[in-house]
């Protein structure tokens, strides 16, 4: 009775250390994930020419995605994009599905609330933008009964939001801005409200089809999000942010995807 008494008390605790082991591996603690892989997998919603795209073999392309590689690069860090829906990244950044984010979004106090957002790394605003021959709408007051376009989540979709009711239009939420421009080409929608450099973007693929219209609506800044609890992630990211500025690389990528603007 006593040896299997003794046995059973041995057992509970070994049990009792090795699960205390494994909690000491939990990425729940405050920055025990930064340094505890050579990966840095980051949310992305790729499908916002000219921050992010899938080439025509799949491959995650453009402004956001040469910024965020070269971040990597400086914390010794291969990257790895998930792709998600815009307006699922910060909820899946908070369950720890991926490390960061990076999708043009926007700093906003709201946001700001749920994760922590890196020093800007982009300045934007939202525009509308309209077919070519569309002399008419040039504001939200001009709106009235009309059909406007926007990416689920957005800025854009926030300012829409917002205003629909006092200039009296619809709003339609699209989870890809192109499928917004599809519409709007084939007459379902009157206008669109997106980041400039976007609607640019889709006026330079389409020369003399869509055009932009009025007046900046909003002056913003991108920033990278991580956990609000992940400082340590975040001042990695600041000080990569600050280096590339310092020694020209980021003006080389801004370059590579604005030079034309």
């Amino acid at each position: 009775m006593v040896k299997n008494g003794i046995k059973a008390l041995f057992l509970v605790a070994l049990v009792a250390l090795v699960v205390s082991f494994a909690g000491c591996t939990d990425n729940g603690n405050n920055n025990s994930n930064v340094d505890d892989s050579k990966v840095l997998t980051v949310g992305c919603c790729v499908e916002f020419r000219p921050f992010e795209y899938m080439d025509e073999k799949g491959v995650p392309m453009g402004f956001d995605i040469d910024i965020i590689k070269e971040v990597g690069k400086r914390m010794d860090r291969e990257v790895e994009i998930i792709d998600s829906q815009f307006d699922g990244l910060i909820p899946a950044l908070n369950a720890k599905k991926y490390d960061c984010v990076i999708s043009a979004m926007t700093i906003t106090e709201n946001r700001s609330k749920e994760v922590k957002f890196s020093k800007p790394y982009f300045e934007a605003g939202q525009i509308l933008s309209v077919m070519k021959d569309d002399n008419e709408i040039t504001s939200l007051k001009d709106l009235g009964n009309k059909k406007v376009g926007v990416k689920l989540g957005t800025t854009g979709d926030i300012i829409a939001s917002a205003s629909a009711e006092e200039y009296n239009y619809e709003v339609k939420q699209y989870n890809k801005i192109g499928d917004a421009y599809m519409d709007m080409k084939n007459g379902k929608l009157d206008a669109i409200i997106v980041d400039n450099a976007v609607a640019m973007e889709y006026l330079k693929e389409n020369p003399g089809l869509y055009k932009l219209t009025g007046e900046l609506m909003t002056s913003e800044a991108y920033g990278i999000a991580t956990r609000l609890d992940d400082t340590e992630l975040s001042e990695k990211i600041d000080k990569a942010l600050d280096d590339m500025k310092a020694d020209g690389t980021y003006d080389k990528i801004y370059a590579k995807w604005f030079s034309d603007e």
